[in-house]
């Protein structure tokens, strides 16, 4: 009988610790009113911190029913943040599922930009949206009482204190191998990293100023 390696076995603790995490926020945030989904940790080539399906697309083997479970993805590649950028980014895929199963329509240009129906869900269930300009009302920290909420939570750290190595800010672009389209496709993703790190900075700078004017 083989033996799981200590590596195999925290990732099946941390994937564990997350579906802990859903419900929790479930409870606390949304009324235990969302469905729960697959909760997975993979590498994510659109270089975003987490995903949601949009659609059903688990289902149960050996039937022909129509997929039942939403999947909400984290990035393998930045699983070794603060546990709170964590949570916010759980949370912000938690919206996205809220907003599905009400059938909001919270997203538009395949699903990147975010109007304000996702800001507003989201300040609803513990979060601060400000906005990017190309992917409009995404860029997510949390409210304080969030904040608490996480501290309250119990989580555990250890299980977030490693990651996949390969993560870019940007990646080199062949540009004689790309289309046009996939010339520009790149250089939006680029310019939408940029514009999430400039939006925290921007986040950082105000709270700072507030301080030192109290």
């Amino acid at each position: 009988m083989s033996v799981l390696t200590e590596n195999e076995i925290m990732i099946g603790n941390t994937i564990n610790e997350l579906h802990r995490l859903f419900h929790f926020f479930n409870e606390k945030l949304f009324q235990a009113k969302l469905e729960a989904p697959v909760i997975i940790v993979q590498s994510n080539k659109r270089r975003t911190l987490g995903t949601f399906s949009v659609n059903r697309i688990w289902k149960r083997k050996g039937t022909d029913v129509t997929p039942e479970r939403f999947e909400i993805t984290l990035s393998a590649e930045h699983l070794n943040r603060p546990i709170e950028e964590i949570c916010a980014t759980l949370i912000h895929e938690m919206v996205h599922l809220y907003c599905e199963l009400n059938k909001i329509k919270d997203t538009s240009n395949n699903n990147v930009y975010h109007n304000k129906n996702f800001k507003k869900a989201a300040e609803e269930h513990g979060l601060v949206i400000t906005h990017a300009k190309t992917i409009g009302w995404s860029v997510t920290t949390l409210q304080d009482s969030t904040k608490q909420l996480i501290r309250a939570s119990e989580v555990k750290n250890e299980l977030f204190d490693y990651y996949r190595k390969g993560a870019k800010v940007f990646e080199p672009i062949a540009v004689c191998l790309l289309t046009p389209k996939e010339k520009l496709q790149r250089l939006y993703e680029r310019q939408q990293k940029m514009e999430i790190r400039l939006a925290k900075l921007k986040g950082q700078i105000v709270s700072l100023e507030n301080k030192i004017e109290e």
